[in-house]
């Protein structure tokens, strides 16, 4: 829908260039709303191995992965931030948003708590 609505006003800003400045009037505006678009985060793919914009929480957003930085499947971005402490084994869920998902979930994890779960099947896990 977005998308429909922002080509509806292009259009209407070229027309309208056209009509009051000729093609030269247009081709200004064109190059215009291109480098603006390309100035909006997201607009560009981020560079691999560069990092990328922070999200809106201010944690670092997706970046690239690569094997040789992350062998295992983990990369360390930046220090961890715990608000209040937890208990082991408590989990907390955020609110959930429009499409039912939880947008933070924050658990205690223990090592004993691992090996208990790992010795258990999959079947008898509580489900949230």
């Amino acid at each position: 829908m977005g998308v429909v609505v922002s080509l509806i006003v292009l259009a209407a800003v070229l027309v309208a260039g056209r009509l009051r400045h000729g093609l030269r009037g247009t081709l200004v505006i064109t190059l215009s709303l291109a480098l603006m678009a390309g100035m909006l985060p997201g607009c560009v793919p981020p560079i691999p191995g560069q990092p990328s914009a922070s999200s809106r929480d201010g944690s670092p957003a997706w970046t690239a992965w690569s094997e040789q930085d992350a062998p295992n499947y983990v990369r360390l971005v930046g220090k961890a931030h715990i608000d209040a402490p937890l208990s082991p084994g408590q989990v907390t869920y955020a609110p959930l948003d429009a499409q039912g998902r939880a947008g933070t979930v924050r658990a205690c994890i223990t090592s004993g708590l691992m090996r208990a779960g790992e010795g258990r099947e999959r079947e008898a896990a509580p489900d949230p």
